[in-house]
């Protein structure tokens, strides 16, 4: 079977050949591509590669565009603290609804360059012939 037709019969409820194979391997992932994980946050297809990668080396049944808890946030405007090999964070001295009255002023209808990144890597997902392993998304809200 399948990645793709695994989880067909997951959902219908048949008999599969093996359980689904669906950890988060962001981290591991990087480290097995040889680069860092700030890397892998912030170049699309440096992500791509990585998870095509590690799906094949360790048998995985879906490609993560999962990355990070504040992809949405930054490109509202919230400052973040940077790490070479873990998930970048917020600022905690400097919140980006610090003052609540800011909500109203956000724009919520443009995508930033992060957003965009994510959508770049599943782009590149699919460009490779990637069409037997589904592609599981993120989607965090800009107060996470």
């Amino acid at each position: 079977m399948t990645s793709l037709e695994r989880h067909e019969a997951f959902f219908r409820g048949d008999s599969m050949d093996r359980p689904l194979n669906q950890p988060l391997v962001m981290a591991l992932a990087a480290r097995m591509a040889g680069i860092t994980y700030r890397q892998a946050v912030t170049d699309g297809d440096a992500w791509a590669r990585m998870m095509l990668a590690a799906a094949d080396t360790l048998g995985l049944d879906v490609l993560s565009v999962c990355s990070d808890p504040v992809r949405e946030a930054h490109d509202l405007g919230a400052e973040l603290v940077w790490f070479d090999h873990d998930p970048p964070a917020p600022d905690p001295t400097n919140h980006l609804l610090q003052d609540p009255g800011r909500f109203e002023s956000l724009d919520w209808s443009v995508t930033g360059s992060r957003m965009d990144d994510r959508l770049q890597a599943i782009r590149r997902l699919k460009s490779d012939g990637e069409d037997v392993r589904p592609i599981l998304g993120w989607v965090e809200g800009p107060s996470s």
